[in-house]
């Protein structure tokens, strides 16, 4: 059995690939064996790990990870004054391209319901969650920002932050519902994920998640928690 952290499957052996009639039924079989069981999680987890490994050898510890990830349907492709490529935000430090009304048209007309804003009875439940969720991770919470249409979180000793990141949405839309603020989509897809090794690169984060968002909403800078 394989163990994937979503399931475990059997490993079909090899043997029952060639018994099959011929290269071409055995490559479609293979393919969809590969495709229908969680194996490339696996080799995703392995490559994560090199990655990881790779960069505490080359660059000194991690210090901690820098998440952010935005609001569905308030930061589509193409928005004006500008947006990141791929992603649908606006990552620190990230390339912003050009905006695109076409494009910004397009993508907000493939919506399957209305971009979702925080007001600040919502901002105040995200902050809430997402520093309960590390408190009973163990995770230290360096600075968050939780904007009306996007989240800013610089976390330490988190480990698989795309994971950290699913958990914190995960939290923060149970907490929500909980409170009646109800809805199909909450989030985009994933969002953008940073290792920070430089102690001059995590203060520069942290200044820029607590102090260089504008109007101050529902923040933390580590010490103190203000909900805005």
């Amino acid at each position: 059995m394989l163990k994937t952290g979503k399931r475990e499957c059997e490993i079909r052996p090899l043997t029952s690939f060639r018994a099959l009639e011929n290269d071409e039924t055995r490559e479609r079989a293979f393919l969809q064996f590969w495709l229908s069981e969680p194996h490339w999680y696996k080799l995703l987890e392995i490559f994560e790990g090199c990655v990881e490994l790779f960069l505490r050898t080359v660059m000194g510890p991690l210090l901690a990870h820098f998440l952010t990830w935005t609001c569905y349907g308030t930061w589509t492709r193409g928005r004006a004054p500008g947006w990141i490529d791929g992603k649908g935000e606006r990552a620190f430090g990230a390339p912003i391209e050009e905006a695109d009304p076409i494009l910004a048209r397009r993508d907000m007309a493939n919506l399957v319901e209305p971009p979702f804003l925080m007001d600040p009875a919502s901002r105040r439940i995200a902050l809430d969650g997402l520093l309960s969720l590390a408190a009973e991770k163990g995770w230290e919470t360096r600075a968050a920002h939780v904007r009306a249409n996007h989240v800013h979180c610089v976390v330490s000793g988190m480990g698989d932050p795309a994971r950290g990141m699913a958990a914190f949405k995960a939290r923060i839309t149970r907490d929500l519902r909980a409170a009646g603020v109800h809805r199909e989509r909450y989030w985009t897809r994933h969002g953008s994920t940073r290792h920070i090794f430089d102690p001059a690169e995590l203060d520069e984060v942290i200044d820029y998640v607590v102090r260089r968002q504008g109007r101050p909403m529902a923040w933390t800078d580590g010490a103190e928690v203000h909900h805005g």
